[in-house]
């Protein structure tokens, strides 16, 4: 699934990775634009335009991201994720969490080194100002 983050992925390209590796691990960003072409529905997985469905292993969260485990669970079903719409759900939620924010913050270069320079000012850890400012927009996004 290389260069998913960036760009839209080819279903033939998953179809074809998944053949090759039925077994692994995925790793889903809260940015990345392949989330939003992926329903769960308890341990299943599947990908829009995708007729291969996952089952996958509990996340493990890294930094607003999820790693997740998986084999190949189904056979091809050109419907899976039409199937999986009705009771599924997406990985991350639309509510901008802690996790967001500190994965926007380091995303971003300017930003971060600006909380680099907070952090060495303050003489306080860098995970501590970073802390502070994912705190800070936590309160602008609930309009404190």
């Amino acid at each position: 699934m290389y260069g998913a983050k960036h760009e839209e992925y080819k279903a033939e390209d998953v179809i074809g990775f998944l053949g090759e590796h039925p077994h692994g691990q995925l790793v889903f960003s809260r940015t990345g634009k392949m989330q939003d072409k992926v329903l769960l529905a308890d341990t299943l997985l599947a990908f829009e335009g995708v007729p291969t469905v996952l089952r996958i292993g509990e996340p493990r969260e890294f930094r607003g991201k999820w790693l997740y485990t998986y084999d190949v669970a189904v056979g091809p079903d050109p419907s899976a994720f039409d199937s999986l719409r009705i009771q599924g759900h997406r990985i991350f939620t639309a509510e901008k969490d802690a996790a967001y924010f500190d994965d926007q913050i380091r995303r971003d270069e300017a930003w971060y080194s600006k909380v680099r320079r907070q952090a060495f000012w303050k003489r306080e850890p860098i995970d501590t100002t970073l802390r502070d400012n994912v705190a800070y927009m936590l309160s602008l996004e609930a309009g404190n």
